[in-house]
Protein backbone atom coordinates (compact mmCIF):
# COMPACT_ATOMS: atom_id res chain seq x y z
CA UNK A 1 0.00 0.00 0.00
CA UNK A 2 1.35 3.13 -0.85
CA UNK A 3 1.33 6.38 1.28
CA UNK A 4 -1.48 8.37 2.32
CA UNK A 5 -1.30 12.11 2.74
CA UNK A 6 -3.68 15.47 3.41
CA UNK A 7 -4.35 18.63 2.28
CA UNK A 8 -6.36 20.79 3.79
CA UNK A 9 -8.12 23.92 3.25
CA UNK A 10 -9.09 26.32 5.92
CA UNK A 11 -11.54 29.25 5.70
CA UNK A 12 -13.11 31.17 8.80
CA UNK A 13 -16.81 33.08 9.14
CA UNK A 14 -17.20 35.53 8.67
CA UNK A 15 -13.82 36.56 7.61
CA UNK A 16 -13.71 34.81 4.64
CA UNK A 17 -17.62 34.60 3.47
CA UNK A 18 -21.27 35.45 5.04
CA UNK A 19 -22.90 32.92 3.28
CA UNK A 20 -22.45 29.22 2.85
CA UNK A 21 -21.40 29.20 -0.95
CA UNK A 22 -18.94 31.82 -0.17
CA UNK A 23 -17.34 29.95 2.34
CA UNK A 24 -17.25 26.87 0.45
CA UNK A 25 -15.51 28.90 -2.42
CA UNK A 26 -12.89 30.25 -0.40
CA UNK A 27 -12.10 26.90 1.38
CA UNK A 28 -12.08 25.06 -2.30
CA UNK A 29 -9.26 27.50 -3.41
CA UNK A 30 -7.48 27.02 -0.04
CA UNK A 31 -7.63 23.54 -0.71
CA UNK A 32 -6.59 23.71 -4.15
CA UNK A 33 -3.56 26.11 -2.90
CA UNK A 34 -2.55 23.48 -0.99
CA UNK A 35 -2.16 20.73 -3.41
CA UNK A 36 -0.29 23.24 -5.45
CA UNK A 37 2.56 23.94 -2.62
CA UNK A 38 3.60 20.51 -2.57
CA UNK A 39 0.12 18.44 -1.21
CA UNK A 40 0.38 17.49 2.71
CA UNK A 41 -0.11 20.82 3.34
CA UNK A 42 -2.79 23.19 4.93
CA UNK A 43 -3.42 26.66 3.49
CA UNK A 44 -5.77 29.13 4.96
CA UNK A 45 -7.97 31.11 2.68
CA UNK A 46 -7.05 34.49 2.03
CA UNK A 47 -8.34 37.56 -0.15
CA UNK A 48 -6.42 36.08 -3.68
CA UNK A 49 -7.06 32.28 -3.13
CA UNK A 50 -10.30 32.49 -3.95
CA UNK A 51 -10.01 34.36 -7.81
CA UNK A 52 -6.86 31.67 -8.45
CA UNK A 53 -9.12 28.60 -7.81
CA UNK A 54 -9.86 26.65 -11.03
CA UNK A 55 -13.03 24.92 -11.66
CA UNK A 56 -13.53 21.47 -9.98
CA UNK A 57 -12.90 18.88 -11.92
CA UNK A 58 -15.66 16.53 -12.83
CA UNK A 59 -15.84 13.92 -10.21
CA UNK A 60 -13.80 15.58 -7.95
CA UNK A 61 -14.28 14.62 -3.81
CA UNK A 62 -16.38 16.70 -2.14
CA UNK A 63 -16.00 19.18 0.96
CA UNK A 64 -16.46 18.58 4.53
CA UNK A 65 -17.55 21.08 6.91
CA UNK A 66 -16.93 21.25 10.39
CA UNK A 67 -18.57 23.73 12.14
CA UNK A 68 -16.69 24.85 15.95
CA UNK A 69 -18.25 27.75 18.68
CA UNK A 70 -15.70 29.17 21.47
Amino acid sequence: MGMLTISVGVAVFPQDGMSPKELMTAVDAALYEAKRAGRDQVAVASPNTAQESPPPAAGSASAIGITTQI
